[in-house]
């Protein structure tokens, strides 16, 4: 009987110690997970918060690409180039300084930008740019994520001219795209160049300025319509390479200057409407009695740049076009006033703080 009852009590230690053994390693477990848990929810609030500060960023630099794009001055009589870049400095870089970009306060997950600095308001150099540092804090509850960005601006090249058109300068980093790989519609708030030809119906599109490549003058770089209010509108210049050729119901409409270095031949309820100077120095072939062409500054053809003074009765279709929203009415524009704009990087140089 002894023997029995030390065998019990032996195995009920054994037992008692295998429940402590197996209880300390479940809450080794538990505190494991648990520290697990907390060091997940804390990487994960890491990431929300940097990804706050990133939308921040882009939220910043969206506005100010807006505000910049939307910024134009004219040369003065009288006025230097440089001192009218130089006055353009101060003008935006005012409009710089009130661009603010926040999401809601209220919110545990945020984010806020500062603008730390902006250099180069002052230069008297006229090719230097102006330089946009600023700070976007994102927040996650009660972790704080900082990315510094850097954005550049671009001056214009401000310089007397005869007034006849030339292609657009490519800003620097701009590809050349094959036409192909462009959506059928959308709008393009930055210069886009072209292999060509571009296709274009149905469809509405809006570019920064255009620029559409071709082989030879004889091909045909741009095909319009036909569709129901098909319509280009370009806020700088538009340069074709080569032939245009509109359908029915095509409005086209350009900003700044326009170069055609083909033939223009345009068809019923169709329009191009030029806000600066034009050069077709392809000609334009005979207008359907519906079509017009009008340009608000001078208007150059021919291999030689000849002066002409045609393309001056502003008259839309009667049906089909009317003009884009915001913009100002052509008979209002005063011709030969050059507006210059400034140009902004895509790059925002990141640096996570």
């Amino acid at each position: 009987m002894r023997y029995k009852l030390n065998e019990n009590g032996y195995a009920m230690l054994m037992v008692l110690m295998l429940v402590l053994l197996f209880t300390v390693l479940g809450m080794g477990l538990f505190a494991m997970n648990l520290n697990a848990s907390k060091q997940f929810n804390m990487k994960e609030q890491q990431v929300q918060a940097r990804h706050q500060a990133e939308m921040g960023l882009l939220h910043y630099h969206a506005d100010l690409v807006n505000k910049v794009k939307n910024y134009s001055f004219t040369k003065n009589s009288g006025e230097s180039n440089d001192n009218s870049i130089k006055r353009s400095r101060y003008e935006l870089c005012e409009k710089i300084r009130s661009v603010s970009a926040a999401s809601g306060s209220d919110s545990a997950i945020k984010y806020v930008v500062n603008t730390l600095s902006v250099s180069g308001c002052n230069s008297t150099t006229s090719n230097e740019k102006i330089i946009v540092s600023v700070n976007s804090k994102g927040s996650a509850n009660k972790i704080e994520k900082t990315v510094k960005g850097t954005i550049s601006l671009q001056p214009p090249v401000v310089a007397d001219t005869t007034g006849i058109p030339v292609k657009p300068v490519k800003p620097p980093g701009v590809p050349i795209t094959d036409q192909n790989k462009m959506p059928d519609i959308g709008n393009y708030y930055q210069h886009v160049e072209v292999t060509g030809p571009f296709t274009t119906r149905k469809e509405q599109h809006h570019f920064e300025s255009f620029v559409i490549n071709t082989k030879n003058e004889s091909d045909l770089a741009l095909t319009v319509g036909p569709g129901s209010k098909d319509t280009i509108k370009v806020e700088k210049d538009f340069y074709i390479g080569g032939k245009i050729y509109s359908k029915n119901h095509v409005c086209i409409y350009v900003k700044g200057n326009l170069t055609v270095l083909g033939s223009i031949e345009l068809q019923n309820k169709s329009a191009i409407v030029v806000y600066g100077d034009a050069y077709f120095k392809g000609g334009v072939l005979p207008l359907h009695t519906n079509a017009s062409i009008y340009v608000v500054g001078n208007t150059y053809e021919g291999i030689g740049k000849n002066l002409t003074s045609s393309y001056k009765n502003y008259d839309l279709p009667s049906s089909g076009c009317s003009l884009p929203q915001g913009w100002e009415d052509p008979k209002n524009v005063v011709p030969g006033t050059t507006r210059y704009y400034w140009e902004t990087n895509e790059e925002l140089n990141p640096e996570y703080l």
